[in-house]
């Protein structure tokens, strides 16, 4: 819906695109930096309860993000939705994880998908028909029945086992994490002024960010994210696809807005209506393609979605500006295809490589890695598309989308260099230290 937006907000606060940007980017930088701690939270204090804080947070940044009447303010209640978003998102993935027989672990995630896929794909639309017809603060304002009735189902689910009661979260290793994805969403805006020293001040932030956070944790042998998860083969493909082909589907689904309205004159409804054919072909794929990955294993699902998306990103890339506007629905279609393929090949080997004690971190890690390629996509837009975006630079913007759907087919194709281990998951002995347990 947020997407969808962006042009109305744009106008009512008379701010350029890269705060545009910038205003996607503080819920990503949310998102991504909650979501470990959030997922570490739930394995001590129960997935249920965390879902349920969420949508309470949720339900208050949302009437905040409506009320807004500057445009910090909106920028402040998007940072609480991040965090809500954090605290629901790898506390579901992982009570799900806790409660599914192993057997059909694929298939369960693939409905999850596609529910998943199925609220992004009333996103564009409900959100573009209310834009139109009452302006962008009823979208959020959407959020609040949402959540009451979400609640009301959540409070029927069983409650979690008993869980541990030290989440052991580091704070020095937070703030640094926080400091990386800080710097990557600066980097993009200030990429728009002619300052080299700010541009070169905000590109140093990330490396510093990474090595400092390597340090912090060998020396004190733990940290927001768990960087012991990665030591898993399964694992650490799972984790660089899944922020690889966010980073395509983030940034189309932002840019496209853009394109839409502002180089090709089309309306918020259609621009809805147009995003829908992106999240509904991933609804209707989403089943098949978790129940396969149960079947054949996680490879080879991956590697056709990865092939999928550099066709798909690269026709749209192709065609941006030589074709009618409605064209762009079948390529937006394509890549909603791949995401399923991808998603559910890297969900089933992220979860099936650590046991179910640390679900949740586990998952908050696997989810937060959507959120890096997330973030380093808006950083990415606004860096090339600037405050006036113009045909040239959106066509630069998609060219890199599909570079970066190729470096994705072969980290794919790397998933092949090792035979598949065989055996399910066991548990891990211990959340501080877990051990790889193997998986498809």
């Amino acid at each position: 819906m947020v997407a969808v937006a962006l042009p109305r907000i744009r106008d009512d606060f008379e701010v350029g695109v890269g705060l545009l940007a910038l205003l996607v980017s503080v819920y990503l930088v949310a998102v991504a930096v909650s979501q470990p701690v959030a997922g570490k939270l739930g394995d001590a204090l129960g997935h249920r309860r965390m879902i349920l804080a969420g949508l309470a947070v949720l339900f208050v940044s949302s009437l905040a993000a409506a009320g807004a009447w500057a445009f910090w303010m909106l920028m402040l209640a998007r940072v609480f939705q991040g965090f809500a978003a954090a605290m629901i998102m790898p506390n579901c993935t992982a009570y799900l994880r806790s409660h599914i027989d192993e057997d059909v672990l694929g298939r369960s995630m693939g409905y999850n998908g596609a529910a998943i896929s199925a609220g992004a794909a009333m996103g564009p639309v409900v959100g573009g028909l209310v834009v139109a017809a009452a302006g962008w603060r009823w979208m959020f304002l959407i959020n609040v029945p949402a959540a009451i009735f979400t609640a009301f189902l959540v409070f029927t689910l069983p409650r979690d086992a008993a869980r541990r009661a030290v989440a052991g979260i580091d704070g020095p290793s937070l703030f640094v994490l926080l400091a990386g994805f800080g710097g990557l969403a600066i980097l993009g805006n200030a990429a728009r002024f002619d300052d080299p020293a700010l541009i070169a001040g905000a590109a140093a932030v990330l490396p510093l960010a990474l090595l400092g956070y390597g340090l912090l944790y060998r020396s004190r042998g733990r940290g927001v994210v768990e960087l012991r998860l990665f030591t898993s083969f399964d694992y650490a493909i799972a984790a660089s696809s899944t922020a690889l082909t966010n980073l395509v589907m983030y940034t189309v689904l932002l840019a496209m807005p853009l394109y839409l309205d502002e180089l090709r004159g089309v309306g918020e409804a259609a621009i809805g209506i147009l995003l829908f054919s992106l999240s509904v072909a991933s609804v209707v794929v989403s089943p098949f393609s978790g129940g396969l990955a149960d079947r054949i294993g996680y490879r080879r699902p991956m590697l056709f979605g990865a092939g999928l998306l550099v066709v798909a990103s690269a026709t749209l890339a192709a065609i941006a500006g030589h074709l009618p506007p409605w064209v762009v629905a079948v390529p937006l279609g394509a890549i909603g295809v791949a995401m399923s393929f991808s998603s559910s090949g890297a969900g089933l080997a992220s979860l099936r490589a650590w046991g179910t004690e640390i679900a949740g971190t586990a998952a908050g890690t696997q989810s937060m890695m959507r959120y890096v390629g997330s973030v380093a996509g808006a950083a990415m837009m606004a860096g090339v598309l600037g405050s006036d975006p113009a045909m040239d630079g959106m066509r630069a913007l998609l060219w890199l989308v599909a570079l970066a759907a190729v470096v994705n087919l072969f980290v794919a194709l790397a998933a092949f260099r090792r035979p598949a281990p065989q055996g399910r998951t066991a548990a891990a002995p211990r959340a501080a230290q877990p051990r790889p347990t193997g998986g498809r």
